[in-house]
């Protein structure tokens, strides 16, 4: 939306390097420390283009508004954490490293809404979380930033205890659609 290219200060490269791409600033403590730039054209054969010398794994994408809040919402994509709010944070992937757990422990309560194919694996994580932590359980295989911000504030409403029956029974549930 407008309010979100405003929000999370997103541009556009129409030539160079990063040509027909959205580039969305990762910010940290006021500093821009790093970016995503995403193909808009659907000609390039890579969907995503980071800088050479990346350092997203020490950081969150949106964590300077989102550490605002007792509940973060982690999701994969800087987009998925945009069709969230601003209580979203996106990983850059399916995985955590060292330092964004050190930042993600900070809070109350996480509510993982990763892709459904990386949700097995806030299970392995949850030995190295020391707070809160619930899952959204996906009703199909959309992902957040597929949903509109009203779909997915109702899942995120919804979202369960990893050791609850209600997500035993949606892996199940999940395991017999793969």
């Amino acid at each position: 939306t407008d309010e979100d290219v405003r929000l999370y200060d997103v541009r556009y490269c129409a030539s160079g390097k990063y040509s027909q791409r959205v580039l969305v600033p990762v910010v940290y403590r006021g500093d821009v420390v790093s970016f995503v730039a995403r193909d808009v054209s659907n000609k390039s054969s890579r969907k995503y283009l980071n800088p050479s010398d990346n350092k997203q794994g020490n950081f969150l994408f949106n964590w300077d508004l989102a550490s605002s809040y007792a509940a973060v919402v982690v999701t994969e994509g800087v987009f998925d954490a945009m069709a969230v709010g601003r209580d979203a944070v996106a990983t850059f992937g399916k995985s955590l490293t060292r330092r964004q757990l050190e930042l993600l422990n900070t809070r109350e309560e996480l509510v993982f809404y990763w892709d459904v194919d990386a949700l097995f694996q806030v299970e392995r994580l949850l030995e190295k979380i020391r707070t809160k932590v619930r899952i959204v359980l996906h009703p199909d295989l959309l992902d957040a930033g597929a949903r509109t911000k009203f779909e997915n504030r109702s899942l995120i409403r919804e979202a369960v205890s990893p050791t609850s029956v209600e997500y035993v029974i949606w892996k199940t549930m999940f395991d017999r659609r793969c």
